[in-house]
């Protein structure tokens, strides 16, 4: 019988980083290795993860947000293999619905193919009613799709994923989706990864101010006093959403700390600091 199961395509790749498997292999141990990295290749603990549950990672092409890509890359590989990843990133386009999961097949990228996990798929369609199995949600969306191939280069193609992309921002039904994703991976060996830039396009001080305030609340794990303060500061993160989504979660998973591995701006690479995007690391643990 042939296989039918529908296969995510790579959207972004030879723009947001490599088309060639052996290029991009490159391409992400410069981010481990190089200035604004961790500064050494990553080393994967064997056996399931330990402490951390959670992530935020950036998702703008390798060359500007890699480097701070890697310190979270570098965090979960030294803490073990989850066999589920549970990515929940900004729906840019705003294309299908408020809340949108790619509940089958795979997705593909230059390094291998991942499987979606199915299950844990329809127990979050069952458990959130405002989400919906959306795949136009996905189309040419690079907001989880760039955190593939850092998770391949750890742990080759031996794990799952259920892939989340959301375009409403509200802190009740991120809370709501939150708290469905804890459901879903409650007793899995799993991780939750929110994907979010910090403020876009505004001055280099400005920039850091504003998004010092936010990962004040991440490092807190206050997902109410972020959303606030998103809302009256006029942070324009993008994952916002997203990142309060994953705290909620990892809350309810047990969390109690949180760590900045980094921050830095667009300007560090260019050396343009009158309009730069931000770009952080955080690991959420038990």
């Amino acid at each position: 019988m042939k296989n039918t199961k529908p296969i995510r395509l790579p959207a972004v790749a030879g723009s947001f980083y490599q088309a060639n498997p052996e290029a991009l292999k490159r391409q992400i141990e410069e981010c481990f290795t190089g200035e604004y990295g961790p500064g050494r290749l990553p080393v994967v603990t064997e056996g399931p993860l330990n402490s951390v549950v959670g992530l935020v990672c950036p998702h703008a092409g390798y060359m500007y947000s890699g480097y701070a890509a890697a310190h979270s890359f570098a965090s979960l590989a030294s803490d073990g293999q989850p066999e589920l990843v549970v990515l929940i990133g900004p729906n840019h386009r705003g294309w299908g619905r408020p809340i949108s999961v790619a509940a089958d097949g795979a997705w593909q990228t230059p390094l291998g193919t991942v499987d979606v996990d199915r299950q844990a798929a329809q127990k979050l369609l069952s458990e959130c009613k405002e989400a919906y199995d959306d795949p136009l949600g996905h189309t040419g969306e690079h907001s989880l799709e760039v955190q593939l191939p850092f998770l391949q280069y750890l742990y080759g193609n031996n794990f799952r994923i259920l892939p989340i992309v959301v375009y409403t921002f509200g802190f009740r039904t991120m809370c709501e989706l939150g708290t469905a994703v804890a459901s879903v991976v409650r007793d899995k060996n799993a991780v939750i990864i929110a994907s979010s830039d910090f403020t876009h396009y505004e001055p280099e001080s400005i920039a850091r101010r504003k998004d010092m305030a936010a990962l004040k609340h991440i490092l807190e794990l206050d997902a109410e006093n972020l959303c606030r303060t998103v809302e009256d500061m006029d942070i324009t993160m993008c994952g916002a959403g997203p990142i309060i989504a994953m705290l909620t979660a990892a809350k309810l998973l047990g969390a109690t700390s949180a760590k900045l591995n980094t921050y830095y701006s667009s300007g560090a690479i260019t050396g343009d600091t009158s309009e730069v995007v931000g770009y952080a690391s955080v690991t959420i643990m038990r």
